[in-house]
């Protein structure tokens, strides 16, 4: 069951990954380049850090594997605070029209996504916390 937490936050951190580039584009970036564009490259790097953190945590040991679903908690939630600027980071951010792919198909697609990810990482955590496995003595 614990090994489950780590590969559903594997292929949705691999979602998370594809999902502003090429499965659901941000806006196209032929004129100028908007903020939604470096949203993008954002969740892009966040998704990669979620795959990463999410397959070396199948082979730690549990604090680790508690830790890690902590992080990867985190990671998933800034992908929805920085393009909102919500956390203000650089030129990261979204178009102002409600009809541009930034904000039609592509923050949706990433908004589920990321519920999904902070939903395995809580059952995970509580998971862990029922079965007594949340200490480094497990």
């Amino acid at each position: 069951m614990k090994k489950l937490f780590g590969a559903v936050n594997f292929l949705s951190g691999l979602f998370l990954s594809l999902a502003p580039f090429v499965l659901f584009p941000v806006c196209d970036t032929t004129e100028k380049i908007m903020g939604c564009y470096y949203s993008g490259i954002f969740i892009t790097c966040a998704g990669i850090f979620i795959a990463l953190i999410s397959l070396l945590s199948l082979f730690f040991s549990v604090w680790t594997k508690n830790f890690s679903l902590v992080i990867i908690s985190a990671a998933a939630l800034s992908c929805w605070l920085v393009p909102n600027k919500i956390i203000e980071l650089g030129p990261c951010g979204l178009c102002a029209n409600p009809a541009h792919p930034c904000q039609a198909s592509t923050m949706p697609a990433v908004e589920i996504i990321i519920a999904l990810i902070f939903t395995v990482c809580i059952a995970g955590i509580i998971f862990n916390f029922v079965k007594g496995d949340f200490s480094s003595r497990a």
